[in-house]
């Protein structure tokens, strides 16, 4: 199983979602857009989504994991400012069943508006 994630207007029209916006939100919008093409570097990331992208994902800790969540075979990235919050520092064993609880829930209620079923072969070609 696969997935894209979509943005929030890719089945309506993108127009009426950025018509929505104010003139400083979509200032803002293109500023972080802007920005977020300059990551090179999981220092970046880290920069980039403390700034204005807090706006949009305010957080202190990002947890990015991906593998095969229903086996548990998952990687594990750490995102924060936070003194002893590194992904060096973690125990995938120990966070593994949050991670898991989460991606059930997350499938449970949210997958099918922003996911795509891919034939692996379209995948891995």
């Amino acid at each position: 199983y696969y997935c894209k994630v979509l943005f929030p207007f890719e089945n309506s029209l993108p127009m009426a979602f950025l018509s929505s916006l104010s003139s400083e939100d979509l200032s803002c919008y293109n500023r972080t857009v802007i920005q977020s093409v300059k990551v090179r570097s999981h220092f970046d990331v880290l920069i980039w989504l403390r700034g204005e992208m807090q706006r949009y994902l305010p957080h202190d800790i990002l947890l990015a994991a991906w593998g095969d969540f229903r086996s548990g075979a998952l990687s594990l990235d750490i995102l924060s400012e936070l003194a002893g919050v590194r992904s060096k520092d973690s125990s995938l064993s120990t966070i593994r069943p949050l991670l898991v609880q989460m991606f059930a829930h997350w499938s449970e209620r949210w997958s099918a508006a922003c996911c795509h079923q891919y034939p692996e072969q379209l995948v891995s070609a």
